[in-house]
């Protein structure tokens, strides 16, 4: 089938070249204005064709007519984004690599609010947290935003709007999905939305989404004993419920929401390795406020903040009795004699506050931020072998883990018509942050943004943006020790990851038929956080755990050791090739290494020892590089949209994902094993959908996924969904 596809992604590379394409997949029955949204990246309400960044809009109309499940598949199909695990099966962990940083060093944000897992190793948010639900509007700006959201923007910000008032009355949308995904797999979701607005903007919202899926193993099976554990399948069942009350006129913007999260995936445990006896099971509590006022038509003030709290549980239950394929005996019931139970729990408390100006040559603001995280865990192991009853806890509430950061920012966005009107076809943006942690002290980014309108459909620009992404509770403060040294696997003595990129693009429309944007982006990260094994710095290197009556190991910890370079080119165009024919698509290419130097090698902290990289296993005791960037890759998609008749649309999809590297735990690197590498094929992927208005409030939704049944990889060992089919109907009045 790959060698099938081949031409076909031939074809596609060389439409995206010639023809034109945008960074959504699917149109909707309506044929929206290329120019109709008018919100930018900047915090400033401006037309996208206006902004000196890569911007994209999704709109709610939009974002209802699309036939997926949750937003890390949505973002899937945008240029520049990777994202792993958006298509394994449902529940499978999502992470987000936007041109190509960390996951951690993404931003994702609702209603101006960061949403991430404090409780986590990276602080990185799973996507697969972030259903559909209550979405009205989706903004992604791609690039370096330190300077105007703070931590982790440093590879990009995805800004998640929710819905506030609607028409006076009551408001309802409604919807039913069902379908499959592979063989034995079933999926169906329901959800409700209601709103009643009164004529003096007054609202109440209440929405509720329920997704229950039957899915499939997870995990790849390569077993070819047949003593090891049957396959299983790997169910999610999830469930969102959502509420705001606000008011909204012309000069007043005030709301106060609440939302519950709760889902629950079967896991297995780890790559090529089944168990039908893990569950993890995630709650996510968040309350969210806001005040908008507009003193007058140059002047507004906006405040908003929220409080949210997520509890993770993972249990591996061995009371659950597993069944065994044992040769001449048949199936037969055995356990594990184990139960392990991890809890995880974090909060995230957010307030800002922002002056805006708008002016005819000058638009400003000025704003400050209090943001606290907090985290804790705990561990129980009970085990029943021969060897007797063991039983081992631990937990980290006593110790208290939280930082606070605090930070001032401002920002101006000259118009050269101040100065004379023959310069007001040039901009120049500036923009500042100081920021303030309680763990690391201060620092400071700013941005340089300069653009030049050609035409009034036209425009050229470059910016140079600092950025920063501080480091997460757990690799800040985890106590763990190994017994033969004091080293502390968390270091309080981490700095924040920095970061300096600069940008080139042109955006190009042509009347209302077609538009293009072309960027070139080029970013490196210093003081990169790096999991390292330590070991005795008394032994050489190559004698290390050559004497099994000796410990050369020190300990495990995070180390600020590392510069990552990253490089690249995103393209997007869609175009209106007549008024029932409509094709969009997008591509990105790039590259990126890692480079290490001993003389970064913080040896206070690590008293003298060998410092090994548990990424590749090698020791950093001469200047090294490792070329390629871990689980990214080249991506090109392309929609074809065909309206035969005023309720009908049809459209296609084809996706192509280049090869990439992987990584397994490889036990010959190092004496203790690292993290190996490995290669995964690229594929190509085709959909097909087609969308029937049967009245003005109703139209069902026909969606064919992976129409070849490719067989293809996002990690290496679990499986991806084959050939699927759903149907979705939905009813708004």
């Amino acid at each position: 089938m790959k060698k099938a596809l081949t031409p076909v992604y031939a074809l596609l590379s060389s439409m995206l070249f010639s023809l034109a394409v945008s960074s959504q997949e699917q149109d909707s029955v309506r044929n929206y204005p290329i120019d109709e949204v008018i919100i930018s990246g900047k915090r400033i309400e401006m037309n996208p064709i206006d902004v000196g960044r890569s911007v994209s809009i999704f709109k709610e109309e939009e974002i209802k007519n699309l036939p997926y499940n949750n937003i890390g598949e949505l973002l899937s199909f945008q240029e520049g984004i990777n994202i792993i695990g958006s298509f394994q099966n449902p529940g499978a962990l999502q992470r987000i690599y936007m041109r190509g940083t960390n996951s951690n060093q993404a931003l994702i944000l609702v209603d101006g609010i960061r949403i991430t897992d404090p409780a986590s190793v990276e602080n990185a948010l799973d996507l697969s947290e972030l259903s559909l639900l209550n979405i009205k509007r989706i903004e992604i700006v791609r690039g370096s935003h330190s300077t105007y959201y703070g931590s982790s923007a440093i590879g990009g910000v995805i800004n998640i709007y929710t819905r506030k008032k609607a028409d006076p009355g009551f408001n309802i949308d409604a919807g039913l999905k069902t379908g499959s995904f592979g063989k034995g797999t079933s999926e169906f979701n329901q959800d409700l939305f209601i709103n009643y607005t009164f004529n003096n903007g007054i609202y109440f919202n209440g929405e509720i989404f329920n997704s229950s899926m039957h899915g499939l193993d997870a995990v790849i099976d390569t077993s070819v004993n047949t003593s090891e554990f049957n396959k299983d399948r790997d169910d999610f069942q999830k469930r969102d419920m959502a509420g705001k009350i606000g008011f909204k006129n012309s000069r007043w913007d005030v709301y106060f929401a609440y939302k519950n999260s709760n889902q629950t995936a079967d896991l297995d445990d780890g790559a090529f390795r089944n168990d039908n006896n893990y569950t993890h099971e995630s709650k996510r509590n968040t309350v969210s406020y806001g005040l908008m006022y507009n003193i007058n038509e140059n002047f507004n003030v906006n405040f908003y903040g929220g409080y949210n709290h997520i509890a993770r549980t993972a249990i591996d239950d061995s009371s659950i009795i597993d069944q065994i394929q044992v040769d001449g005996q048949g199936l037969v019931d055995i356990y594990d004699q184990t139960y392990i139970m991890n809890n995880y729990k974090g909060s995230i408390n957010n307030n800002e506050i922002q002056v805006n100006y708008k002016g005819k040559t000058v638009n400003a603001f000025i704003g400050g931020k209090i943001y606290k995280e907090t985290m804790t865990d705990s561990f129980y192991l009970y085990s029943n072998s021969a060897w007797g009853v063991y039983e081992s806890a631990e937990n980290l509430d006593t110790l208290n883990l939280n930082y606070v950061n605090k930070s001032i920012f401002a920002h101006v966005d000259i118009n050269g018509g101040i100065i004379n009107s023959n310069f007001k076809n040039f901009s120049l943006a500036l923009g500042s942050r100081y920021n303030h942690h309680n763990s690391y002290g201060n620092n400071f980014c700013y941005e340089i943004n300069p653009s030049f309108k050609i035409s009034k459909n036209s425009i050229i620009y470059f910016s140079f943006a600092t950025g920063f992404n501080s480091p997460s509770l757990y690799r800040l403060y985890y106590p763990d020790k190994y017994y033969a040294s004091s080293i502390s696997r968390g270091n309080p003595d981490l700095e924040p990851e920095t970061s300096e990129s600069w940008e080139f693009g042109l955006k190009q429309k042509f009347a209302d038929i077609m538009v293009f944007y072309v960027s070139y982006f080029n970013t490196r990260i210093k003081n990169s956080i790096e999991y390292v094994y330590l070991w005795d710095g008394s032994i050489p290197i190559d004698s290390l755990g050559s004497d099994f009556m000796r410990d050369d190991h020190r300990g495990d910890t995070y180390l600020n050791l590392g510069t990552q370079f990253i490089r690249g080119v995103e393209f997007s165009i869609r175009t209106r090739l007549s008024d029932k024919f409509h094709v969009r698509g997008n591509f990105t290419l790039f590259s990126g290494e890692l480079k290490y130097d001993p003389s970064e090698i913080d040896i206070t902290h690590t008293s003298g020892n060998h410092v090994q990289l548990f990424n590749s296993g090698k020791f950093v005791n001469s200047k090294l590089e490792k070329a390629g960037l871990v689980r990214r890759s080249n991506t090109a998609n392309i929609t074809f949209s065909y309206q035969p008749v005023k309720s009908l649309t049809l459209s296609a999809l084809l996706r192509y994902v280049g090869p990439r590297v992987d990584v397994f735990y490889d036990s010959n690197l190092g004496p203790w094993g690292a993290q190996g590498s490995l290669n995964i094929d690229d594929y190509t992927l085709m959909d097909l959908s087609a969308r029937l208005q049967l009245a003005d409030s109703f139209y069902l939704l026909m969606h064919l996924e992976n129409i070849f049944d490719t067989r293809y990889s996002e990690i290496a060992g679990y499986t991806t969904r084959g050939r699927g089919v759903s149907l979705t109907v939905r009813y708004t009045y």
